[in-house]
Order: C-alpha cells, then sequence, then structure tokens
C-alpha cells in the first residue's frame, strides 16, 4: 500500500509538471486583452504609425540612448533593463503609450500580425524555453529589414536580425500595439 500511495503521488506531481511546462506553449491571444493607457489620445499621439521611416527613426533614438546597458531581470535603468522593460519604455518616451511591464503582459496587448506583414513598431516575441523568471519569454522591438532591438541577456541592449538561426527557430509571434486614429 505505500508503495502503491507514492507511486500515485510521483504520478500526481508528474502530471502537474506536464501540465505547467505545455502552458508555456500556447498560442497567445489574437485580440488584445490589456488596454493600452494613452499619455495622449490617438490624435495627438508623438507619431504616426503609419510614416514608417518617422517609427525608425524615433526607435533608433531611443536605441542609441540605451545601447550596450547590461540586460538585469527587473531592470529599468542605464544599470541595467530586461526585455519588457526596454520595450515599455521605449513606447513611453517616444510615442506617449504606457504598456504593461512584463512579456506575460505585452503579448496579450494590441493586436496579432503575421511574420510576413512585420512593419517598423510592432512588438515581437520569442519562446526561447523554460526560463527562470517568464517561462522563457522574449521580446523585442521590430526595425524593418528583418531587425529588432532588445535588451539580450548576453549582450545588452542591443540589434539583431530574425534571419539569425537562433531567433528563426525560438520566433513566437508579434503584436501591433499603435495605430493612428485612421487605422
Amino acid at each position: 500500500m505505500q508503495r502503491y500511495l507514492s507511486n500515485y503521488k510521483s504520478l500526481i506531481s508528474l502530471t502537474g509538471l506536464v501540465i505547467w511546462l505545455t502552458g508555456c506553449a500556447t498560442s497567445p491571444p489574437r485580440q488584445a486583452s490589456y488596454p493600452i493607457h494613452h499619455s495622449h489620445s490617438y490624435t495627438q499621439l508623438k507619431t504616426d504609425f503609419s510614416n514608417t521611416k518617422a517609427v525608425r527613426k524615433k526607435l533608433l533614438r531611443e536605441y542609441s540612448k540605451w545601447k550596450q546597458t547590461p540586460y538585469r531581470y527587473g531592470g529599468e535603468s542605464r544599470k541595467g533593463i530586461d526585455c519588457s522593460g526596454f520595450v515599455q519604455t521605449t513606447f513611453k518616451q517616444q510615442f506617449g503609450l504606457l504598456l504593461p511591464r512584463t512579456t506575460k503582459l505585452q503579448v496579450k496587448t494590441g493586436h496579432y500580425v503575421p511574420i510576413s506583414k512585420l512593419k517598423p513598431g510592432d512588438v515581437i516575441f520569442f519562446n526561447i524555453g523554460l526560463g527562470v523568471f517568464d517561462s522563457g519569454h522574449h521580446n523585442g522591438i521590430y526595425l524593418g529589414n528583418h531587425r529588432f532591438m532588445h535588451a539580450s541577456s548576453s549582450e545588452g541592449v542591443t540589434i539583431s536580425n530574425l534571419d539569425n538561426s537562433f531567433w528563426r527557430r525560438h520566433y513566437w509571434t508579434a503584436r501591433r500595439i499603435a495605430y493612428t486614429s485612421k487605422r
């Protein structure tokens, strides 16, 4: 009887672990479920998102401020910043949009965009496996020409290429956060 209970407890633990792990691999929702707060109304956005050159210019301006800032989980300063903090800060500083703080909530913000339709300013997400803090999700901001800026755990704030085999293998989804009032 004791052996049976021990095996039963092991089976329950294993089942719980499998359910928890598969939860990390679920697809993101296609519709926004987290509100985007605007420090300006749509008609007063700092940038017209249909003007991809202006969006890219603002993104690169923010990148130049943060370039090579080291990665630090939970960080929000030039001493260290994490990926979702960098995305949140960039949207606030350059576009006047207040996003949620975590990748878990940012992936629920905005609208789904297929990889073939990415535009500068879209937030891209990666599922890089089971991570210690956030289930292995990572994000960055698309710049165009297969490039994106992000806070890398190994390089700090940097620009990477989606054609890189690592990023291509771990690409998960993308969200379009901002729209002009005309959509």
